[in-house]
């Protein structure tokens, strides 16, 4: 997998996760869940965390979090070094107790505040619990009033955008919560490039926040133009005296090629439902009947130069 590029800057919001060493639980008890909320606390003092939505789980936890001050790094260095030490000593534990450095997309919230909060308060859901409002170690029972909520909680960034008056917003928030199924969202659909759950848009709004030697690598990753280059791809297609099955392979063919879009929006603009084996399938086919088709050979060298 591709390094992720860490963006960090004041004011901005991101999904981070982290998981016990091999899958292990880092949670054993009800003392446990205390001891990392406590250690939120902590954070938000020393670092000006906010929490926005939190469910930790026996081998895992979620964090929607805001950083006034731009400095993730250092505030979860702090917070998970704290608990990893409290482990430690609990359990007389020497090796390692999470699996790898923390995972934190940055998250444009006018997009995917009210989804994101939901997939987060819905981890539990159907593994551990069929309700979220029994699990105790998330933020789902502080917004609907069932929990005190702690000062590293602020609940208006997410409430709000359902409604401007309070009870109305906690009751949009649970119908929003058990929507239908069929609607389920996951945030790995929409991630650019390791990095970003957001839009171009997004992106290029915040390209100047970007550290500088990462700024050629977001480019070849080709995330602000993939809108773009999908059109062209389209338009091209069009064109091209192929049969309907032939321009999809070279579309499924160009769009992994020259994007990193997921497979669910390939799916979405040509109104399948490829898995990620049957794309792989029409790579390799359209690779195969290139080498023997001169006619589609030169179509793939075109859709390589849009």
């Amino acid at each position: 997998m591709a390094r992720q590029i860490r963006i960090e800057y004041p004011n901005a919001f991101y999904h981070v996760i982290n998981r016990g060493y091999m899958q292990m639980w880092i949670f054993l008890d009800s003392q446990d869940f205390e001891r990392f909320k406590d250690d939120l606390l902590l954070v938000f003092h020393s670092h000006s965390l906010v929490v926005h939505a939190f469910c930790i789980m026996n081998n895992h936890l979620h964090l929607f979090v805001e950083t006034p001050l731009g400095n993730l790094s250092k505030a979860m260095h702090r917070l998970f070094s704290r608990y990893a030490a409290y482990y430690k000593k609990k359990y007389n534990y020497k090796g390692k107790v999470f699996e790898k450095r923390y995972t934190a997309y940055l998250v444009e919230t006018e997009l995917y505040a009210l989804d994101l909060t939901r997939y987060i308060h819905r981890n539990p859901v159907d593994v551990i619990v069929s309700d979220p409002l029994s699990w105790q170690h998330s933020s789902y029972r502080i917004y609907q009033g069932l929990s005190e909520k702690p000062d590293f909680m602020d609940l208006d960034l997410v409430l709000k955008r359902f409604d401007n008056q309070e009870k109305q917003a906690v009751s949009k928030m649970k119908e929003h919560m058990f929507r239908d199924e069929s609607s389920q969202w996951y945030p790995e659909d929409y991630i650019l490039g390791n990095t970003i759950l957001g839009s171009n848009s997004f992106l290029e709004r915040i390209r100047d926040k970007i550290p500088a030697g990462d700024q050629n690598e977001l480019s070849g990753l080709t995330l602000l133009n993939e809108d773009h280059k999908i059109t062209k791809i389209q338009e091209y297609l069009s064109k091209q005296s192929l049969s309907l099955e032939q321009k999809r392979d070279l579309f499924v063919y160009a769009v992994r090629k020259r994007t990193s879009v997921a497979v669910k929006k390939i799916n979405q603009i040509l109104g399948t439902k490829l898995d990620r084996h049957s794309i792989y399938y029409r790579i390799k086919k359209i690779e195969d009947v290139a080498k023997k088709d001169m006619a589609i050979a030169k179509v793939v060298i075109d859709l390589k130069t849009l």
